[in-house]
């Protein structure tokens, strides 16, 4: 304990809460145990505490008494604090130094008692945190106003408030820098937070979603306009059962009537173990979606000609002949074999020949009902499926169309060409009831084809057995 020199200084908090001095040698000897007594009781409780408790006359000019803390704390002579006062201002960090100063005389001005918060430099360059209480003393010292304070250390409880706004500055960094949307929602579906993304995604504003029943705004139907429930919804079901979710298959609705197919994660927030709400992770997929089906595209339809592929059309085929089967229709399969190309890539080269195969191509599109199939199948070949063929007329009808188009292209990129078409055509069913596969059909239509090859070209034929209605 250090007092500065005077006989029998005593300090002591009264009833009141007002800190007062007395000078014992003016009380009778009486007075003088109890204030002993006050004294050692003073004594145990500042030389104890962590905390630095002082006084000092008005505008720290004179320094009554520091509490042993200082030295752990400011690492610092009290000795010396007590011939120079304002010494423990040598440790104040630069950048708080002037506000402190204005808060003391704040104080000096209106003996308000006040709060802060400054930092000090230690001997090893280190810094601490301190809050500062500074209240007034009722008692005057030689006739001047006293003041106090208690100074405690805080630089734990600021390292983890720094290291917890860093955290949140971290968070709201990957919040806002993300390109996926991300919004919170209470027990009640209301929202409690939501990123920029979001709202850029949604067409709204943040304001006008806070504290708002999101699902009536953005998640009220499906696709087809049928209405979504809150029952039905998976985000809703999350609250509930606490399972978080992926979901690839739904749609958000924008503040402009336009929806989006997004896929989203949801997953429940937990305070003090139960569920609180749950925070939804979404993006829009209508760019993934687009490219899955231009992948689809191209796994099923030729480059080229935009025509269905072989796999599109077998299966296509496939599916005909079980048709067929079930319905007893006929239907008519076509292997398409272009006489003279090979010749039109030799001359000409390939940009001549795949101008023509496009035009084919088209030529027969044209002469084919939305029903049919046409599908490029080789390099030169194409082959097609009539569903609900008619009669065998009918079908020879349309064969002949198709050679006849073929046979008609005769300058292409300002090249004189000629082409034609042998074209091989299988009927199911045959009539002898005996089933069979696409794959055994395409190749009675191919053995067709090349009957007519041999046969003189351009002159359809049709592979046996025949079937004459």
């Amino acid at each position: 304990m250090y007092l500065k020199p005077k006989q029998h200084t005593a300090f002591y908090f009264p009833n009141s809460g007002i800190l007062t001095m007395a000078d014992s040698m003016d009380r009778h000897q009486t007075d003088t145990k109890k204030h002993q007594m006050r004294d050692l009781r003073f004594r145990m409780l500042t030389e104890t505490i962590n905390d630095v408790f002082w006084m000092s006359t008005l505008g720290i000019g004179k320094m009554i008494y520091v509490s042993p803390g200082y030295t752990r704390v400011w690492e610092r002579s009290i000795e010396e604090l007590y011939r120079s006062p304002k010494t423990f201002l040598d440790a104040m960090h630069p950048d708080d130094l002037a506000p402190y100063l204005a808060v003391v005389k704040a104080y000096n001005a209106n003996g308000i008692p006040y709060e802060c918060e400054y930092r000090i430099i230690q001997n090893n360059g280190s810094i601490k945190w301190i809050h500062e209480r500074g209240f007034p003393v009722a008692e005057l010292w030689d006739g001047e106003q006293l003041m106090a304070g208690i100074c405690t250390e805080i630089t734990s409880r600021k390292q983890s408030e720094e290291q917890l706004a860093r955290l949140q500055k971290h968070h709201e960094l990957i919040l806002t820098s993300t390109g996926d949307g991300v919004y919170g929602i209470d027990l009640q579906g209301r929202v409690t937070f939501v990123n920029p993304a979001a709202t850029d995604l949604l067409g709204w504003n943040s304001d006008e979603l806070i504290n708002n029943e999101l699902h009536p705004i953005i998640h009220h139907s499906r696709a087809d306009m049928t209405p979504l429930t809150s029952k039905e919804c998976r985000i809703y079901a999350t609250l509930l059962d606490g399972k978080s979710r992926t979901i690839s298959d739904d749609v958000f609705w924008r503040k402009n009537g336009s929806y989006f197919p997004v896929e989203y994660s949801c997953n429940p927030i937990y305070e003090n173990d139960k569920i609180s709400g749950a925070v939804v992770n979404f993006r829009d997929i209508s760019n993934r979606l687009k490219a899955d089906q231009q992948i689809q595209y191209l796994a099923t339809h030729d480059a080229l000609t935009a025509l269905p592929n072989r796999a599109l059309f077998m299966d296509r085929l496939d599916q005909a002949v079980a048709r067929a089967d079930r319905e007893n229709n006929l239907i008519a399969v076509m292997f398409v074999d272009l006489d003279g190309f090979k010749a039109i890539n030799d001359t000409h080269g390939h940009e001549v020949g795949d101008q023509v195969l496009k035009m084919v191509a088209t030529g027969m599109r044209k002469r084919l009902r939305q029903s049919d199939t046409v599908a490029r199948i080789g390099g030169d070949e194409f082959a097609i499926i009539l569903n609900n063929a008619g009669k065998q007329k009918e079908v020879s009808n349309i064969a002949n169309q198709i050679a006849q188009a073929v046979s008609m292209l005769q300058s292409v990129q300002g090249h004189a060409i000629q082409i034609g078409a042998s074209i091989g055509i299988a009927l199911y069913p045959q009539g002898t009831g005996e089933s069979l596969t696409g794959t055994q059909i395409l190749r009675s239509a191919d053995d067709a084809m090349y009957r007519a090859k041999r046969n003189g070209k351009g002159q359809p034929i049709f592979a046996s057995p025949l079937i004459i209605n």
